[in-house]
């Protein structure tokens, strides 16, 4: 019997481990104006956000696109049995 689903966990438990291991604290915007700012004084950006999402808002979309991916994945993971079975 082939373990079809072992890859699929092995990426999961290693996302998992990289989302513990990397650090917090501000959001990668907010790094690289810092940096930039270091490196050029008086350095402003050229474009802002268009819309500025609450805390809340801002889960609720990372949310949906962690579930889009979710599903993405376990379409494809559930396509390719079928897709062999059919050969």
């Amino acid at each position: 019997m082939k373990r079809r689903g072992l890859p699929a966990l092995f990426f999961v438990l290693g996302a998992a481990a990289v989302l513990l291991i990397a650090p917090s604290g501000e959001g990668t915007d907010d790094a690289a104006t810092a940096l930039a700012q270091e490196i050029r004084p008086g350095y402003e950006p050229w474009i802002g956000p268009l819309l500025e999402p609450g805390p809340r808002a801002e889960r609720l979309l990372f949310a949906l696109q962690a579930g889009a991916g979710a599903a993405a994945l376990a379409w494809a993971l559930g396509r390719r049995p079928a897709r062999e079975e059919a050969r």
